[in-house]
């Protein structure tokens, strides 16, 4: 490190109180053979592919209980059905952002883990050809005449798969995070050059060919070699035994461009974080309590008087308090006052041609929470239904009543119609608009008008997303 940027980190580290290890990122040494490069990049590259599974998971899990949630704001009756509005549009904001990262990040992980397999499959390879120990020997054995010689080994370029590879075991141990990641400098091209290389032992007894020709008993010997910064030769033949030279030398950039998509992918995914939205679960009450949306509509649904769920308006200590006694202050609260009660709450489950019950927390599948939302729909709509019913009995039954009343005798919930010259029941709630013109009407209406969306709320969500 130069001596300038060390006094940069000094000066800052002094200035922060923090200690100069801190400040100072110490670079990972670089991998050195082709095979542990090959070993390192795999591991690197898992490192993203398993966070975005992980968030996958997250993110189904995330869904299975706000499909939960849905069923238990439906199962809920009256005001207790308000503690779950703001936890569902919060949660519904949290999935959302989760899914939308996996979706934007799903083709740019697919492309890492093609390049790292890639490139990995390459540098693997070139360790294979690399260690490659066959050569070809032609040896003199009758005289110094190109027909005098003999092939008296023929393994020439021949591979062995499973030449073993010196730092895998150590490359193999090695663990890998976003944050070493952080440290990690490029994997370098490694072995991107060929070369020919060769030898002459006069007598087989490591003595030296003649420079100007070969005799009677001497060996020629070529091999294939890879390597990395190789000089170009200087010879076109190597007349020392004991000192084999590389008589031709080329580019061999086998796995070059592969590694360099390699670490562009990794530089790239480095610097993306994303998918930490993902590790937010709707079980956590720390995702919930500052989130905008949240103290909204504790604001509007939860606040003591109609005025403030109107507006949404209220003071903020009486919010933290409304918060606190609903939902609590953490997360072991959020799950002993909020989740626990969701959990354990009764669906409807079918059992054959029997329904049933069962807790929600059972309920592992779409199907089954499909299955119990539908039915505490129509268990809704069954008794609406018969409310109306019942609704319009007594209305005829009143119609009836009073059309038998004449005169002074149409008084009390009757009245008469002077249009239709009879007595009809009076409309109800008319005397009080009457009294108040209009005004305490309005704010019925309205406030039947929030009623009724907070009443038929989840049904109306669960139409949308299920």
């Amino acid at each position: 490190m130069a001596a300038s940027t060390h006094l940069f980190l000094t000066l800052l580290a002094a200035s922060l109180k923090i200690p100069i290890e801190t400040a100072r990122a110490e670079q990972a040494t670089p991998c050195t053979t082709a095979c542990g490069c090959a070993i390192r990049l795999q591991k690197r590259g898992a490192v993203y592919v398993s966070e975005a599974k992980e968030a996958a998971l997250k993110a189904a899990q995330n869904r299975a209980d706000f499909e939960t949630l849905i069923l238990a704001a439906a199962h809920a009756t009256g005001p207790s059905r308000r503690k779950h509005i703001p936890v569902l549009a919060t949660a519904a904001k949290i999935i959302h952002k989760c899914e939308t990262a996996l979706a934007n990040t799903a083709s740019e992980i697919s492309a890492l883990a093609n390049a790292t397999n890639t490139a990995s499959t390459l540098m693997q390879a070139l360790h294979v050809i690399s260690g490659s120990a066959g050569r070809l020997e032609i040896t003199w054995t009758g005289g110094n005449n190109f027909n005098q010689a003999a092939a008296t080994t023929k393994t020439f370029a021949k591979l062995d798969p499973s030449v073993p590879c010196p730092d895998g075991e150590a490359e193999q141990s090695r663990e890998y995070s976003r944050d070493t990641e952080l440290t990690e400098p490029d994997i370098p091209d490694l072995l991107n050059q060929v070369y020919l290389e060769n030898s002459c032992d006069q007598d087989g007894r490591q003595t030296d060919c003649n420079a100007n020709s070969v005799t009677n008993g001497a060996v020629l010997s070529y091999a294939l070699k890879l390597a990395k910064g190789k000089g170009a030769p200087t010879n076109v033949f190597a007349a020392a035994a004991a000192t084999p030279e590389a008589v031709t030398v080329n580019d061999f950039k086998l796995a070059t461009a592969a590694l360099e998509d390699a670490n562009s992918q990794l530089r790239q995914r480095s610097q993306d974080t994303s998918l930490n939205t993902c590790k937010k679960t709707l079980r956590d009450f720390s995702n919930f309590k500052s989130e905008e949306t949240f103290i909204r509509l504790v604001q509007q649904a939860l606040a003591a008087d109609d005025r403030n769920r109107q507006t949404g308006t209220s003071d903020a200590d009486a919010i933290n308090a409304i918060v606190t006694e609903t939902y609590g202050t953490n997360d072991k609260d959020f799950s002993t006052k909020y989740w626990a009660s969701i959990d354990t709450a009764n669906a409807p489950k079918v059992d054959g041609n029997t329904e049933t019950t069962e807790e929600l927390r059972k309920l592992k599948t779409l199907e089954l929470r499909g299955e119990a939302l539908a039915r505490l729909f129509l268990k809704e709509l069954v008794a609406e239904e018969t409310k109306q019913k019942s609704k319009q009995k007594l209305d005829n039954t009143k119609d009836k009543e009073c059309s038998n009343k004449k005169g002074t005798e149409c008084t009390g919930e009757c009245e008469w119609d002077e249009e239709k010259k009879s007595c009809t029941p009076k409309k109800k709630g008319e005397k009080t608009n009457q009294e108040t013109e209009g005004k305490t009407g309005t704010t019925t209406d309205t406030a039947a008008s929030n009623s009724f969306l907070i009443n038929k709320a989840p049904l109306l969500l669960a139409v949308l997303l299920f």
